[in-house]
């Protein structure tokens, strides 16, 4: 490998008293420790190993590029160098979103996105010119979902982290009381028959509140899955009606799938972009969405029998409809959409 020279057991303190050395913080302990903090935790590839990771990238320099990442601006400490450099000789990032239904009001890293790239290629239709939709081919795979027995009542979460790290608009820490609470008196408040086919699915996070094991604990003989013993496409072919209890890519993968789709959770806890506040006011009057547990069981307790004539009636469908345009627009003819931007971005170089 040529990223042998990385060993990250030696800091260089000399080096690392040079960060933050012409700020005169002299107003307290918490501002002593932040720059300690800082001083410490900065990461070795921009300090210690700055230069060897500069010269690893070299030689894939090369002349202007239109460069499409997903993820990798985010976790891969080498492709940010060479992006960078690329980006400084003329070449341009655009950012595709990987994921996504209802934004969050803080968007992801404080704008660095915007910050960093020519666009962004995102599912919701933000009418800015930093943001372009297209569609997310991501949730062809649901297009056509064939459904087999629909049995179950799936409820979807994700974990609530223990600790914070980064800036969001979602729960934090001791919120998961409250968030967990919220789901815990949906399960209460359903008839036997919705209760006993219950199955709870949640995205687990080694810091969060191991929340499945929390859910076995309190509901004794219902039906728990994760992320690793089985896909979500699979869950959802067995689903009679979804309920997705927080605002981000479930909401888009079991409406795409065209299975019956409950929203819920506190507004409060989960803080949504100003875009989206005719929408949720929409989806709030056709009984999508709810903040309200016992309002939301009620609902699901009346429609349980037959959830597809309540989901396929005239109000509900042009509800959802008016949700995937602007949220999560999977087009027909994305391939030719994708080729179109592809296209006119190259002919730029």
């Amino acid at each position: 490998s040529d990223l042998k020279f990385l060993n990250f057991n030696k800091l260089d303190k000399n080096k690392r008293l040079l960060i933050c050395q012409k700020i005169n913080f002299s107003k307290g302990s918490f501002f002593d420790y932040l720059i300690y903090s800082i001083r410490q935790d900065f990461p070795t590839c921009y300090v210690e190993k700055f230069q060897d990771f500069d010269n690893s990238i070299k030689g894939y320099i090369s002349k202007k590029k239109k460069i499409f990442t997903m993820v990798s601006h985010f976790f891969n400490e080498r492709f940010k160098f060479w992006v960078a450099e690329m980006v400084s000789k003329g070449s341009s990032l655009h950012i595709v979103h990987h994921g996504g239904s209802l934004p969050p009001k803080l968007s992801l890293f404080l704008n660095h996105n915007q910050k960093i790239s020519k666009k962004i290629l995102s599912w919701f239709n933000f009418k800015s010119k930093d943001f372009t939709q297209i569609s997310p081919v991501q949730l062809k795979k649901y297009k056509f979902l064939k459904q087999n027995v629909e049995t179950k009542c799936l409820i979807l979460s994700c974990e609530t982290n223990r600790y914070p790290v980064r800036c969001q608009s979602w729960p934090y820490a001791e919120q998961y009381k409250l968030w967990f609470k919220e789901v815990c008196t949906l399960v209460e408040n359903f008839k036997k028959d919705i209760y006993d086919n219950v199955t709870y699915r949640c995205i687990s996070s080694e810091n969060g509140y191991e929340t499945i094991k929390q859910f076995e604990k309190k509901f004794k003989g219902l039906e728990s899955t994760n992320t690793e013993s089985s896909t979500l496409k699979e869950e959802l072919t067995k689903t009679k009606i979804a309920i997705c209890t927080y605002p981000d890519t479930p909401i888009a993968d079991c409406i795409t799938s065209n299975v019956p789709t409950i929203i819920i959770f506190s507004k409060k806890l989960y803080r949504l972009n100003d875009n989206t506040k005719k929408l949720i006011k929409n989806l709030e009057k056709n009984n999508i969405f709810f903040e309200d547990p016992i309002l939301a069981s009620k609902h699901i307790n009346d429609i349980w029998e037959n959830p597809q004539k309540w989901w396929q009636s005239k109000e509900i469908q042009s509800c959802v409809n008016q949700l995937r345009k602007k949220a999560f627009n999977l087009k027909d003819n994305w391939r030719e959409e994708w080729s179109n931007y592809l296209k006119k971005e190259i002919n730029k170089i």
